[in-house]
């Protein structure tokens, strides 16, 4: 006759190793996002507030950088407000773009736009 609780030892090995194996993978995952979080990124927000603004018309030459205030969560995501200038003098236009990304991972997405004459 078979012993049902034979191999009960091993089934609970398999699982605490697959346990510390989630667990090595999530501690890599937050790691890995702290450390994007720590360099700078500033030029790949104004990359996507520019990629924005070529999508409503406006060519990337005609546009000059105005400043940038960029907002950190620690751990998680980042948010930065462009405003970018048009350099037509017959064209004035102040364009005000807000770009976020809800892990450091993750690439910069526009979440407004706004131009004042």
């Amino acid at each position: 006759m078979m012993d049902p609780l034979r191999g009960v030892g091993r089934r609970r090995r398999r699982i605490a190793w697959l346990g510390v194996a989630v667990w090595l993978c999530l501690a890599f995952l937050v790691l890995s996002n702290f450390i994007a979080g720590m360099i700078p990124q500033t030029q790949s927000a104004l990359g996507a507030a520019v990629a924005e603004c070529e999508e409503r018309g406006w060519q990337a030459d005609d546009l000059g950088f105005s400043r940038s205030e960029t907002h950190d969560s620690f751990f998680f995501g980042k948010s930065a407000a462009i405003t970018l200038r048009a350099k037509d003098p017959n064209h004035p236009a102040t364009i005000h773009v807000d770009v976020s990304r809800p892990m450091n991972l993750m690439n910069w997405r526009v979440t407004g736009y706004r131009e004042d004459p």
